[in-house]
């Protein structure tokens, strides 16, 4: 940019873009937060519980018609019926409690960063550094419990429904198998499942 003063005098302005990046980073992970990574780190928090419950549910539902079906003396098809309806709710339940945490993790990524789908780095060093657009937020190892991968979303777990999301694809500094063995080096109390 070059600033008039007068007709012999002007300045020139030069604006420098300068990433700037920890001097002991032994990591780094960018891209840009997808819908397909927002929905594997909520199939990733809401997991195999929601399973479990859907399926317990199931369970007690299947003896209760049991019960209807064989003390009761009910009509046979009217429980059926009944059976039908109820297996198929729980059975869609955890996608739709899956879609609805979806929904909601990008309406508070919206309203915090003011897009849908931020540009994010992660730098792994002495501690974990996050730039998300123009904040910055510090992390340390012992704050990660678990470790879980997905096709499109690595999660370092910080409790039951937070967590830092990573890109397999985009590691910058380092790669996803060196990066894997650096967690397990550094975070000894990690639940890993990968």
């Amino acid at each position: 940019m070059v600033l008039l003063l007068s007709e012999n005098m002007y300045i020139c302005v030069v604006q420098i873009s300068v990433n700037i990046m920890e001097a002991n980073t032994l990591f780094e992970n960018r891209y840009r937060l997808s819908k397909a990574m927002m929905y594997d780190f909520v199939k990733i928090v809401y997991g195999i519980k929601t399973y479990i419950l859907a399926f317990a549910l199931i369970l007690l539902c299947a003896f209760y018609i049991w019960d209807i079906a064989y003390w009761k003396g009910d009509t046979v098809g009217g429980v059926v019926m009944l059976a039908i309806l109820l297996f198929g709710l729980m059975a869609i339940s955890p996608y739709f409690t899956a879609r609805r945490g979806f929904k909601a993790m990008r309406k508070r990524t919206k309203a915090l960063h003011g897009v849908e789908d931020p540009e994010v780095c992660f730098e792994f060093g002495d501690r974990i550094v996050c730039h998300v657009n123009e904040n910055v937020s510090y992390y340390d190892y012992s704050q990660i419990l678990k470790y879980k991968e997905r096709p499109h979303v690595i999660a370092l777990l910080l409790s039951k429904n937070t967590g830092i999301m990573l890109d397999p694809q985009g590691f910058t500094v380092g790669t996803l198998e060196d990066f894997r063995r650096f967690i397990e080096k550094k975070c000894l109390q990690v639940k890993k499942r990968m």
